[in-house]
């Protein structure tokens, strides 16, 4: 009898045992699935950044080849063209990469806007009439030379309890973070409130520090952004960003034409058709589709003296490459 009680003791324990065992492989075992599979995917990343970089050199190479020129020469080269003069597929051999010839044309440089496109951007970007002609007038004190305040805008007062005061010159690369009512949120994007599903980009994908000028392409400039052209309504503005998905515009009477532009609009102070800071994008997927990556430079033109001819050259180098960010025109559908 006390053999038996032993016995189905001893076998309660053994059984005990084994589930408590059994728990502790089964939680092995998930945990390290689960790590294998990040372990997967940091890698996989690794390989798109990798795939995303190489589109780069790439396109250093295709720039030989004419890519994008009326020149243009991909003969016999894995190369696709989806939209002459702006948009590629690259046939590697880790994978397929598109390539995009953008430019920071269609942004606005802070420095050098005029007036009324600071003011139409800043409304249409903020949403608010108030608080648009605010910032507006808020860059304007910044940029200025003078210590004479702009309603709404603010000088040196205004940034007493800050501890700097406005530059009253030229925005360097960091002042755009510094200007009164800006603060980091405003870089990102967000969900804009009582709006359903409806975003609001955040001030980096508008603003550029490159020398840009006083006007906006067309060809690279986001729907916002065209409305904020004085003399652009909204419905000009969306059909310029439908039409030139099949094709760029070549120049002024084109884009008149296409759009349905009137010659005398006051529009046409605001645009230009140069690609004057050229930029590509290189964006690479993986195989399944689910790890995107993009890599993006902004080539910069710059004069200086050649010391050897005394020559003035005109030459162009990396100014920014920004990672894993996507233009409107990668998003939309």
């Amino acid at each position: 009898m006390n053999d038996t009680r032993h016995s189905g003791f001893a076998l309660v324990t053994v059984l005990a045992v084994i589930l408590i065992v059994s728990a502790v492989a089964l939680t092995l075992a998930s945990t390290m699935r689960v790590e294998a599979l990040q372990v997967l995917g940091d890698r996989t990343g690794v390989e798109v950044d990798a795939l995303s970089a190489a589109g780069q050199e790439m396109a250093a190479y295709l720039a030989t080849r004419g890519l994008g020129t009326a020149t243009e020469d991909l003969e016999g080269l894995p190369v696709d063209i989806v939209q002459p003069g702006f948009h590629y597929v690259v046939h590697l051999s880790g994978g397929d990469v598109n390539l995009y010839l953008d430019a920071e044309d269609g942004k606005l440089n802070l420095s050098t806007a005029p007036d009324e496109l600071l003011d139409n951007f800043f409304v249409a970007w903020s949403g608010d009439v108030v608080r648009g002609r605010e910032l507006s007038a808020t860059v304007k004190d910044w940029r200025d030379g003078d210590d004479l305040p702009q309603p709404g805008g603010g000088e040196a007062a205004t940034y007493l309890t800050a501890g700097y005061t406005p530059r009253n010159a030229a925005l360097s690369i960091g002042d755009a973070g510094l200007l009164r009512g800006i603060g980091a949120e405003d870089f990102r994007e967000r969900l804009l409130e009582g709006a359903e599903s409806q975003r609001r980009l955040g001030l980096s994908a508008f603003i550029t520090n490159a020398p840009v000028g006083t006007t906006v392409n067309p060809n690279y400039a986001s729907e916002l952004m065209l409305r904020a052209v004085p003399g652009l309504s909204p419905t000009v503005a969306q059909r310029a960003v439908a039409v030139r998905r099949s094709d760029l515009f070549r120049d002024a009477s084109d884009f008149g034409r296409r759009v349905g532009l009137s010659q005398d609009s006051p529009a046409w102070r605001f645009l230009n058709f140069t690609r004057k800071v050229p930029s590509i994008l290189s964006l690479a997927r993986s195989a399944d589709g689910r790890v995107l990556r993009s890599e993006r430079r902004v080539f910069w033109p710059v004069s200086r003296i050649n010391l050897t001819t005394g020559v003035l050259e005109n030459e162009i180098f990396v100014g920014a490459i920004e990672r894993n960010v996507l233009p409107e025109y990668v998003q939309a559908p």
